[in-house]
């Protein structure tokens, strides 16, 4: 383990719902053990105030190394502090508009683009697209696939085969 201040790296993620998310949450514990850190968890329920205050609390933390981020909305503004704080951070499958911050995220256009397209190739017209009920660059990316595939081959956009879920 690392003696000293920074010794931990914070992520904080939506929830623990997915299997990605608990995967990632062990894999990361391991790997960051191995280089010396502690990984410490939290989960935002996708709540702006909630992800406001546990952010808050680990920038005055001085144990904090490093913050991964699976940000609760697009607008850099509201992460004014977190940017001027000097502590690392990277964004993780969302990420914010207009700026470059450092990211992993996935290529959402392209993946419901690719899966559309071969959808509508096997002859389906009526496809649905299940999207989270929320706003941010992930929701916005898939949708831009999907209407792109749709647009590309003919088929009509309905907004009633697009279902928000939670």
């Amino acid at each position: 383990m690392r003696l000293g201040n920074a010794s931990e790296i914070a992520l904080m993620v939506p929830n623990t719902h997915s299997v990605v998310s608990s995967q990632l949450i062990i894999e990361l514990a391991n790997r960051l053990e191995n280089d010396g850190f502690i990984l410490s968890a939290y989960f935002s329920s996708d709540d702006a105030v909630r992800e406001r205050h546990i952010l808050q609390q680990l920038m005055a933390n001085r144990r904090i190394a490093g913050i991964i981020l699976a940000p609760v909305n697009d607008d850099v503004g509201s992460y004014e502090k977190l940017v001027n704080s000097g502590i690392p951070f990277i964004c993780l499958e969302r990420t914010f508009r207009g700026v470059e911050i450092d990211s992993i995220v996935s290529d959402n256009v392209e993946g419901i683009y690719k899966g559309t397209k071969h959808l509508i190739k096997s002859g389906h017209e009526n496809i649905i697209l299940l999207l989270e009920n929320r706003h941010h660059t992930a929701v916005d990316d898939k949708l831009q696939g999907y209407r792109q595939a749709l647009a590309e081959y003919g088929v009509p956009f309905r907004e009633d085969l697009v279902i928000n879920i939670d």
